[in-house]
């Protein structure tokens, strides 16, 4: 790698004694201008709080004072050997990364975050026993391929589609109709018309913080008849996953929201979303299947009225995050695109550990 000429920003690898020290460190790096409630400290605190094996946590300073950080995770590819994947803002435990991680990137300051790629860099990339650096749905990937071109650093990108709806200045039904096509539009009017015939007026409830526990648990038992015996499972299911979402909602009230949409008697679903600066995060859902059918779209439903809500509470973009669904294909106006980048090291021991672990993994 090319000479560093910011000599006074330096990387330090951490391990945690643990979940309060970490939270410590969490809290004595500066407060970043951060975008996203993912990477804000509510968030990596309710999640370090909820882990049975910390990861490690690597420390930007620049001239002693802490500026930025990344939790750090290891994947072993070759079992046995003291080789590693370097993984940002993840653990490389599957239970662990359940809570899932989007628009993920150095925790830090926008304008250090170039210099604190570099660092990251040059603390894992100089040692071959670190084979790769992958950080996961990253949306702001042109400091990592920056620095990847100035240090002759070999990336390789994986492109996951993404949607959000910019959310007209009115919640009047009828302006939120106009912004998708007409076919989402019959829909639409179809399912809230045979909803109110069928099931009884919609009525839709913003829990209240001492409602969100009670709104939470009733999402969950919805989320996990459709996905507890999908291969991926339902979050629901992990209690690290449950801990985490019960203390941000405890601790964070004020940008969590859950909602619920009911037609009569019958609940027709909740949906679970984080707030920050003028936009929602659709997060998850839990939605009744057993009212579903080719009229009655519940999820499309739950998604309208939480639209008119969220505009009328003044947020300007309701974003579906990654995922490409028809659902979000239909309900969104902007596609945009995240990124798992995978940094390989440059060199030549870990080039011949990677030719090692291809060679042990076809034999297999």
């Amino acid at each position: 790698m090319k000479k560093n000429n910011n000599t006074s920003l330096t990387a330090q690898l951490i391990t945690p004694t643990d979940s309060a020290h970490a939270c410590a460190i969490v809290d004595a790096v500066e407060m970043p201008d951060l975008n996203t409630p993912f990477l804000a400290p509510t968030w990596q605190k309710s999640w370090i709080n909820s882990l049975q094996h910390l990861p490690q946590i690597v420390i930007f300073s620049d001239q002693d004072r802490p500026i930025g950080y990344v939790l750090l995770g290891k994947h072993t590819p070759i079992s046995g050997l003291p080789f590693y994947i370097a993984l940002v803002n993840q653990t490389g435990q599957q239970a662990q990364d359940q809570v899932w991680i989007e628009f993920n990137n150095i925790i830090c300051n926008k304008k250090h975050r170039r210099a604190c790629i570099d660092a990251l860099c040059r603390l894992l990339l100089s040692n071959f026993g670190c084979l790769r650096i992958t950080i996961s749905m990253c949306e702001n990937t042109s400091d990592w391929l920056a620095v990847c071109e100035t240090n002759n650093i070999a990336v390789t990108r994986q492109p996951h589609a993404a949607y959000r709806t910019h959310l007209p200045p009115t919640h009047d039904f009828d302006a939120f109709y106009q912004a998708f096509s007409s076919n989402t539009r019959y829909q639409l009017r179809r399912a809230r018309r045979e909803a109110e015939n069928r099931l009884g007026a919609i009525t839709f409830t913003v829990a209240s913080p001492s409602q969100q526990q009670a709104f939470l648990a009733e999402l969950a038992k919805f989320h996990i008849l459709k996905w507890g015996k999908t291969i991926e499972g339902s979050g629901f299911n992990n209690p690290m996953f449950m801990a985490h979402h019960k203390a941000l909602t405890t601790n964070n009230p004020n940008h969590c929201c859950i909602v619920k949409l009911q037609a009569g008697s019958e609940i027709l679903g909740y949906s679970y979303y984080l707030m920050q600066d003028n936009t929602v995060y659709f997060y998850c859902s839990g939605v009744n299947e057993l009212v579903a059918d080719n009229k009655i779209k519940p999820g499309y439903l739950l998604h309208l009225y939480a639209m008119q809500h969220f505009a009328k509470e003044g947020y300007q973009v309701y974003d579906f995050m990654a995922g490409d669904f028809r659902y979000k294909q239909s309900l969104s106006n902007e596609r945009y695109t995240m990124e798992t980048l995978t940094l390989h090291n440059p060199g030549q021991p870990a080039k011949a550990i990677e030719k090692l672990r291809k060679v042990i993994k076809k034999r297999r």
